[in-house]
């Protein structure tokens, strides 16, 4: 596993008591042909109710965690600071 896909794993646990590794993979398949442009296929809303529909309401939770990451509207590492005080 990624280093990225890591602390997204370790954010879920924190926040949300567990973490489906699979969400994370899913939503950045599309990078290894994509770079940094996958999102514009991995971040969006239909991705999120596809997760819901494999996943349910747990993979959309740890779905838009990741989502909410990687556009930096949620800041990891001081959140993983304070989380892991």
């Amino acid at each position: 596993m990624s280093r990225r896909k890591n602390i997204h794993s370790r954010i879920d646990s924190l926040l949300l008591g567990y973490t489906i590794p699979e969400v994370h993979q899913l939503m950045d398949i599309a990078s290894k042909w994509l770079g940094p442009g996958h999102r514009a296929i991995g971040h969006s809303q239909q991705m999120l109710d596809f997760i819901e529909s494999v996943f349910g309401s747990r993979g959309r939770k740890i779905a838009l965690l990741h989502l909410l990451v990687d556009l930096k509207v949620i800041d990891c590492a001081f959140l993983l600071r304070i989380l892991e005080e």
